[in-house]
């Protein structure tokens, strides 16, 4: 499926966590279906495709509302780099 403007999102969990990389993908696949997907994951990040640049902070709210949900530790942020080439950064 072709998607127009995509941005890529990064969740980085601290060491340490209760869940890693590879067990946060396996929730996330299921729960973001629609509106992105889950393209890596490895060691303490996931790399997670937002397919409409104009929902991606959307995304990045609803990320941080589920892993919040599910206790991901404190210290991980969702991140992403807008469309003026800036760094941003949610913390959980």
């Amino acid at each position: 499926m072709e998607h127009e403007n995509p941005v890529n999102l990064t969740i980085t969990l601290p060491p340490g966590g209760t869940l890693d990389a590879g067990q946060l993908r396996g929730y996330l696949e299921g729960e973001l279906r629609t509106r992105a997907e889950v393209l890596e994951a490895d060691g303490t990040s996931v790399t997670i495709k937002a397919y409409k640049r104009d929902e991606v902070e959307a995304v990045a709210d609803e990320l941080v509302i589920k892993l919040s949900k599910i206790g991901v530790a404190e210290g991980a942020t969702v991140s992403w780099i807008d469309d003026d080439g800036a760094d941003v950064v949610r913390p959980l």
